[in-house]
């Protein structure tokens, strides 16, 4: 509702001003406000979007269930651990057709390895209702000095999967969801 979307809005910017946010999300919302800035000076193939206290930003790729994603994690996602950070680009599949989505991209992977000029991880995640491809580059985002490359990289990649992915999610099958019949 409007009203619940206003106050909710208001809310957050409160907590900023209060400094409610903790260390982190402070960071992540510096990091991506200069990240916008950056999509705004540069060419870019997607819309910036508004920064958030959190540690992605997404964008759309024009189909439901699919987006592509930047993320500034400060976890490490291979070695699990919080004593270096990672920024990533990924294209995020959600929902009941995730999986046969990643099934169909997955065929086409050297094609898209060769079409990106590097190979994006690729992992199905069986366990959840969403799938993911992506590129990681471990860094130290506390080094602000470090941000303007990092904005840089984050940009390449997240035009090289737009292009690359924007047309082939766009043609992903239709999946009708399954109906159980008891």
């Amino acid at each position: 509702m409007p009203n619940d979307w206003a106050r909710t809005v208001a809310e957050g910017a409160a907590r900023v001003e209060a400094g409610a946010l903790t260390e982190g999300k402070r960071l992540q919302l510096s990091f991506w406000t200069g990240f916008r800035e950056f999509l705004l000076n540069n060419e870019s193939r997607v819309r910036p979007v508004s920064p958030q206290p959190q540690q992605w930003l997404a964008f759309s790729i024009g189909r439901a269930g699919c987006t592509l994603n930047t993320l500034a994690s400060l976890k490490n996602s291979e070695t699990r651990s919080a004593e270096s950070n990672e920024v990533r680009v990924q294209l995020e599949l959600k929902g009941s057709a995730s999986k046969p989505w990643f099934d169909e991209l997955q065929v086409d992977a050297d094609a898209i390895a060769t079409e990106l000029g590097y190979a994006p991880t690729w992992r199905r995640l069986d366990h959840s209702q969403t799938s993911l491809i992506s590129v990681r580059r471990e860094c130290d985002l506390r080094d602000e000095n470090s941000w303007p490359e990092l904005y840089g990289w984050l940009l390449g990649r997240l035009n090289d999967f737009h292009r690359v992915f924007q047309n082939r999610v766009k043609a992903l099958r239709a999946v009708e969801p399954i109906t159980i019949v008891t």
